[in-house]
């Protein structure tokens, strides 16, 4: 890559946005929430991915991207049941 005003500022933010802030916001989550409601957010990833190059790309949404949703939000939903009935069942 050629060194450019623009290669510079591209570098910068991958520095320090997406690698410097997104370190501390996500460390800080851990210590607010714990790590095992924090760790399930890593699953919308792909989720936030979709909508980031929808809205900056123009990407449209295809079948799969519905499938992949489905699949990550029904699988959060019943991770959470289960945590749920966990907790709120008399312990033997």
């Amino acid at each position: 890559m050629p060194i450019s005003p623009q290669s510079i500022a591209i570098s910068l933010y991958t520095g320090v946005f997406a690698s410097g802030i997104a370190f501390w916001c996500w460390n800080t989550a851990l210590m607010r929430m714990g790590a095992a409601t924090t760790g399930q957010f890593m699953h919308l990833i792909p989720v936030f991915g979709l909508v980031f190059s929808m809205l900056l790309l123009g990407e449209r949404m295809e079948t799969y991207h519905y499938i992949g949703i489905a699949f990550i939000v029904s699988g959060l939903v019943i991770a959470n049941i289960r945590r749920r009935a966990t907790q709120e069942s008399p312990s033997s």
